[in-house]
């Protein structure tokens, strides 16, 4: 059987684990093991739901200082997780920047993160009070101090590779 790339496809996997909410290192463990089989099924590409590291329905803990380091510190171990392994994984997570929370999907590929991407569209979702606790593009446009993509790569560079063991 010819391989897809061969004919320029992917295979693109969509996983969703059953996360425990606030406990990073439990999501993160399952998240691994979901990587690991998706790699054994050839995908390149692996998707995780939004804020999968630390689950959706947090609250008020997302303006807790401890869930986002813990949240930093998954992120940092899937980062050296992902070193060993050739997929693309995207993973949600809340990200704080320039005192700023953002509902973000972070895209890591051997073992650095490629991209941040905020989901600036929480205000048109209104599901469990997320307009109110992560940045909007309307609050964005108001205060006029969303982060450009290259200053999260100063940001990434502090937080992940000054951070590993």
């Amino acid at each position: 059987m010819n391989s897809l790339s061969n004919y320029g496809f992917i295979r693109v996997a969509s996983a969703v684990p059953r996360v425990k909410i606030a406990d990073c290192q439990w999501n993160i463990s399952l998240i691994e093991r979901m990587i690991e089989e998706a790699e054994e099924n050839h995908a390149s590409i692996i998707v995780f739901p939004e804020l999968s590291i630390t689950g959706y329905t947090c609250g008020d803990l997302f303006n807790s200082h401890l869930l986002l380091d813990q949240t930093i510190e998954a992120l940092n171990d899937i980062v050296c997780y992902s070193q060993e392994h050739t997929i693309t994984i995207i993973v949600g997570a809340p990200i704080n920047t320039n005192n700023q929370l953002f509902n973000c999907a972070v895209v890591i590929h051997k073992g650095s993160i490629i991209a941040i991407v905020p989901n600036i569209f929480a205000k048109l979702q209104r599901i469990l009070r997320n307009a109110m606790v992560f940045i909007s593009d309307e609050r964005q446009r108001k205060y006029n101090k969303f982060v450009r993509p290259r200053e999260y790569t100063i940001w990434q560079r502090y937080y992940f590779i000054n951070r590993r063991i």
